[in-house]
């Protein structure tokens, strides 16, 4: 008897991992303090809050992920993104509450 050794193929799922990357990339990686969205957003002349690209492509993870969980690398890709939501959340209220002057 011959054992399958994956039976997953590459699909639109398989697009988590990149977006969801992508959007760390984008949001959480920074260079002198300033970070990449930041950056790209400055260059290209559009004031525009990086984070809510960020938080698009995170969504646009989450919901692959979820949709096409039988491709390759899907649920992997739209848990990351899953968690940097939540991580993102917690950043955003954070500062929120720090600026308000409550914590």
């Amino acid at each position: 008897m011959e054992k399958a050794l994956n039976t997953k193929k590459w699909g639109i799922g398989s697009l988590t991992v990149p977006f969801s990357l992508f959007a760390i990339l984008f949001s959480f990686s920074s260079i002198g303090g300033k970070e990449i969205g930041r950056y790209f957003f400055e260059f290209i002349g559009i004031p525009f809050p990086h984070v809510i690209i960020s938080t698009i492509f995170l969504i646009v993870a989450v919901i692959l992920g979820f949709k096409h969980k039988d491709d390759y690398l899907a649920k992997g890709g739209s848990i990351l993104a899953l968690f940097m939501l939540v991580m993102e959340s917690i950043c955003i209220i954070g500062t929120s509450l720090a600026n308000c002057g409550i914590i």
